[in-house]
Formats: structure tokens, C-alpha cells, sequence
């Protein structure tokens, strides 16, 4: 009971917000709006969403409440809001979300068609559908989120739309009162082998383990790798001691070139990855043996330059994976033992790009608190300037030119460096502390 009566309070209390800033705002935004804003907000400071507008547009077969494009990522979010007011929070159908679904979609292919050519130009609508028609040859990714305060049930399998990769998310307040009071930033990365990626992995159990540590081996196919990094990104290699080194080392050019040129030989020539999880689902295979189904908080501890390698050889060099296969070693960890294994793990396992001694406190809880911090704390303004600054804590090595690649275009990268007034790096913190 006190859990579905903090459920209650909470969505009462986001509702109000949600009401009270739509009658503040001197511009009369539509509630619809204002939910579609309070939403991305949220997901943003839990490291969800990168950023996102607002732009709510409805018509006959489709329907749109806002946007967000990275451009580096060839990736465009797509959001719809239903906003229900009603509380206690009311059950929002299968129905009613996939239909919701597929107003996105027509919207997403109108705009894709030319919708903007139909619109006013001074109609914000307009700039989001010549945003779309704009990219449309380097989009290769959209994840459609449909946020709502009423709760939801089930799973929703991607597809592909026009040679685009399509994801369906969906926030209901379930959804957003966990990651909100459960203090965490973001929700563990959970892994469907059978309902998004066609099938269980098959494994073998290495005997005689500890129980609190169990190891399996299991051949990843290069495709599911490829697909999850493209929906994750960095957040699978948050337990690695370094972000992706680009393709500058000569490991990660080794990459590249055997998915290129010989792809039938990359399993003999990669070491492959080392992986964590707290849970996993094992289901029997038909021929015997059996395989992976699910895994709950994946990361990938070792070998997170083969997988960011393997991402940027399709994305960018259009390599095709179909028949490469990534040896895994997965250890699925108590949560108990997590703070203890995890840093031994990637200890010992790192043996491709050299690996400084330093490199193995990045995940000292010390260090993650500062990164936290100097990611949602902005610096005191200096000398009289109105203009606030961010720092940069670069907890991994190759963290902050990582961002910087992400970043996309030369602009957006120029207003990265504006924006981050000063970057320290950890080996910095670590050689004044023991002085």
C-alpha cells in the first residue's frame, strides 16, 4: 500500500507541476507542451535523453509533441506525449500506445517526404520536418518515446521503416517515479535477446564457479553488438577504465580493417570482450545445450574499443557483420560482490590498447562522484560575466575528446569547448592528492 501511495503523491505532485508552469508561462504554452518539456527535463538529468524541443503538431494519421537529432549518431528521437490528468494514474492500453506509435511514424514519413514544403515557414512545426527531410539521407536510427502520466504494460519490438533502425520506448509514471526516487541516474541496461534480437545466445557454463560469480562463454553475433551499442552507446562501457580511444590506436585500425577486408577471420583475430551482468535468463536450446535470453545491467568491461569499433566500421565504413562473430566471456556478478569483482575483472582482462596503472582507480566511487557533479554543476560566474560555465571531470581517459567527437559538427564542438570553461583531468586530482 505505501508503495502505491507514493506512486500516487508522486504523480499528483508532477501533475501539478506540469499545470502550474503551463498557466506561469507568459507565452501560454499548451499543457501539452509543458508535459512534453517537464518530460525531456527529467530524462535529461538522468542521462536518458542527450536534449530534446518541444513541437506538438497533430493531423490526420499522425501526431508529433517533439524532437531531438545527433547528427554524429545519424540518430533522431522522436517523442509523443499523452498526458491524462487523472489520478490516480489511469492504465494506458497496448492499444492506445501503439496507436500513438503510429502517429509517429506517418508523421516521420511525411516529414521524410517533404511535409515541409505544406507548412508555413514560420510555423515551428515547419522547422522540424525540414530538420527531418534535411537529414534524411544520414539518419539511420530513431527512437520514437512516448511520454505519459497514465501507467503502462508490455514490450515493443523494433522495426525497420525505410531502411531506418526504429525503437519504441515508452515513459509512463511507473516508469519516471522509480528512476526518480530510486536515487540512481538512469535505469540499468536490460538486454531481450529473444524479443529484440531474434533469438537466445547460446553459452556454455564454465563448472565449478563461485556461485556469486558465474562465467559463461558465448559467441555474440557482430549485428546484436553493433545494435545494442547503436541504442546505448557509452552507457555499456561506464565500467570500462577508458571511453573509446577513436580510431587513432592501432588496435582500433586493426578492428577496422578485418571487418573490412576479412571479416570471415575475425574471430581468430580479435581477444573478443569481457562482460558483466547482475542477473541473466538462461532457456534450453532445441538441439540441446542452451542460451542466454535476457540479461539485466550489461557492461562491458573489456573490450569496449572493439565494440565501439565495430559500431563505427558499420555506421561510418558501411562494413557488413552479418557472419562476424564476438567471442564473450560474461560474469554475472551478485550484486553483493559488484564493487569488489568489477574492478578486478577489468583489471585483468584489459590486454589490447595499453592500459595505464592510473587507468584502474576511474571507477573509485570518489571519482564517479566528481564526474556526477561536474556533469549537473555549473561554475560561479567570474569578473562580472553573465555567462556561466561548465568543468569537466575526466574520470576515463579519452572522456572529454570522446564528447568532442560526439559532438557532430564543427559548430556544435566549438560550443562544446565555449561551454566547458575549464577540464580536469583525474591523473591531475590524484598526483595533487598525494603530494
Amino acid at each position: 500500500m505505501g508503495v502505491e501511495t507514493d506512486l500516487a503523491d508522486f504523480a499528483s505532485n508532477f501533475q501539478q507541476d506540469v499545470l502550474a508552469r503551463a498557466e506561469s508561462h507568459a507565452s501560454g504554452d499548451l499543457v501539452h507542451n509543458t508535459f512534453t518539456q517537464l518530460m525531456i527535463e527529467y530524462l535529461v538529468d538522468a542521462q536518458e535523453l542527450e536534449g530534446g524541443e518541444d513541437c506538438y503538431h497533430k493531423a490526420r494519421g499522425m501526431e508529433v509533441s517533439g524532437y531531438s537529432v545527433n547528427e554524429d549518431e545519424g540518430c533522431l528521437d522522436l517523442f509523443i506525449s499523452y498526458f491524462t490528468a487523472k489520478s490516480p494514474p489511469p492504465t494506458v492500453t497496448k492499444t492506445e500506445v501503439e496507436t500513438r506509435f503510429k502517429w509517429v511514424i506517418g508523421f516521420l514519413a511525411k516529414a521524410l517526404d517533404g511535409f515541409h514544403l505544406t507548412l508555413e515557414e514560420a510555423s515551428p512545426v515547419y522547422d522540424m520536418a525540414h530538420r527531418i527531410h534535411e537529414l534524411k539521407g544520414e539518419l539511420t536510427t530513431v527512437r520514437v518515446y512516448l511520454f505519459t502520466d497514465g501507467q503502462t504494460k508490455g514490450t515493443w519490438k523494433p522495426q525497420v521503416f525505410r531502411d531506418l533502425n526504429v525503437s519504441f520506448h515508452v515513459w509512463d509514471i511507473v516508469r519516471l517515479h522509480r528512476c526518480v526516487s530510486s536515487g540512481r541516474q538512469r535505469e540499468p541496461i536490460e538486454i531481450d535477446f529473444v524479443a529484440t534480437h531474434g533469438g537466445p545466445v547460446s553459452c556454455l557454463e564454465s563448472p565449478g564457479t563461485d556461485p556469486s560469480c558465474r562465467v559463461f562463454l558465448t559467441l555474440v553475433p557482430a549485428a546484436v553488438l553493433y545494435s545494442i551499442y547503436d541504442l546505448y552507446g557509452p552507457r555499456l562501457l561506464e565500467l570500462n577504465v577508458r571511453s573509446f580511444l577513436q580510431a587513432r590506436g592501432k588496435v582500433n585500425q586493426g578492428v577496422r580493417g578485418t571487418l573490412l577486408r576479412q571479416p570471415d577471420r575475425f574471430l581468430a583475430y580479435n581477444n573478443g570482450i569481457s562482460a558483466t551482468a547482475e542477473d541473466i535468463r538462461l532457456v534450453p536450446l532445441p538441439g540441446g545445450g542452451q542460451g542466454i535470453a535476457w540479461v539485466k545491467n550489461l557492461q562491458i568491461v573489456n573490450g569496449g574499443q572493439t565494440t565501439a569499433s565495430i559500431h563505427q566500421a558499420v555506421r561510418k565504413d558501411k562494413a557488413v557483420v552479418d557472419r562476424v562473430q564476438v567471442q564473450t566471456k560474461l560474469t554475472v556478478v551478485a550484486p553483493s560482490s559488484v564493487a569488489e569483482i568489477f574492478p578486478l575483472i577489468s583489471r585483468y582482462a584489459n590486454s589490447q590498447n595499453k592500459v595505464n596503472e592510473a587507468d584502474f582507480s576511474a571507477n573509485d566511487p570518489f571519482h564517479v562522484r566528481v564526474e556526477s557533479l561536474s556533469r549537473t554543476v555549473w561554475a560561479p560566474v567570474a569578473g562580472g560575466s553573465q555567462k556561466q560555465t561548465r568543468w569537466f571531470y575526466e574520470r576515463a581517459r579519452g572522456q572529454y575528446m570522446d564528447e568532442k567527437g560526439r559532438a557532430g559538427t564543427p559548430a556544435k564542438t566549438r560550443d562544446l569547448e565555449m561551454a566547458v570553461g575549464i577540464c580536469i583531468q583525474r591523473s591531475h586530482v590524484e598526483k595533487t592528492c598525494s603530494l
